[in-house]
C-alpha cells in the first residue's frame, strides 16, 4: 500500500487506524488523526466532511424469508421481534428509522446476540426468521460463504 504513496511524500508518515466510526471521528476531534475515512455520524461543527462514496444497504434475511415476496424493504418493514441491532451504529442515516432494542423486544426469544461477531450473526441468520442490516461489502465478503442475502 506506501509503494505508491512513499515517493510522492517520502516524509509523511502514514498510519493506519480500522475502528468504530465514533472512536474514528473523536481521534480527529482531538487532533489524534488529521483525517478518517468514516461514516458520518456526527453533525459536529468542527470537523468538515467530504463524501467519497454511497454504499448500498440490505436487509440480511434467510432465503424464502416472508419479507422476501416484497419488491422493495424500507427500514420500517424490519421486523421489530425478529431484527438484530449490532451494539454500535455505523452512521448511515437510517439507522434511526429502524426497530429499536428495547431489551423486551427479543427476551421470548431467549438469546442475546448482540455480542456476537458479524459472520456468527450472519450464519445465525440464515437459519431463522432474524434479519439485520448488511452493507454491500459485507455482504461481498460473505456472501460466498453463506448465500443467504436478499431474496
Amino acid at each position: 500500500m506506501s509503494e505508491p504513496f512513499s515517493p510522492l511524500f517520502p516524509w509523511m508518515r502514514v498510519t493506519l487506524v480500522e475502528d468504530l466510526p465514533e472512536n474514528m471521528l473523536r481521534m480527529v476531534d482531538d487532533h489524534l488523526l488529521d483525517k478518517a475515512l468514516a461514516a458520518k455520524i456526527n453533525s459536529s461543527a468542527a470537523l468538515d466532511f467530504t463524501s467519497i462514496w454511497s454504499e448500498p444497504l440490505f436487509l440480511a434475511l434467510r432465503k424464502g424469508h416472508a419479507l422476501c415476496s416484497l419488491s422493495s424493504i424500507t427500514p420500517e418493514d424490519a421486523p421489530p421481534y425478529d431484527f438484530i441491532r449490532l451494539p454500535h451504529g455505523f452512521g448511515y442515516e437510517l439507522e434511526g428509522r429502524l426497530p429499536k432494542q428495547d431489551g423486551s423486544s427479543r427476551i421470548s426469544k431467549r438469546f442475546d446476540l448482540t455480542a456476537l461477531r458479524f459472520e456468527t450473526t450472519c450464519r445465525h441468520i440464515c437459519h431463522s426468521d432474524d434479519c439485520t442490516i448488511v452493507s454491500a461489502l459485507a455482504i461481498e465478503q460473505q456472501e460466498p460463504n453463506l448465500g443467504c442475502f436478499g431474496c
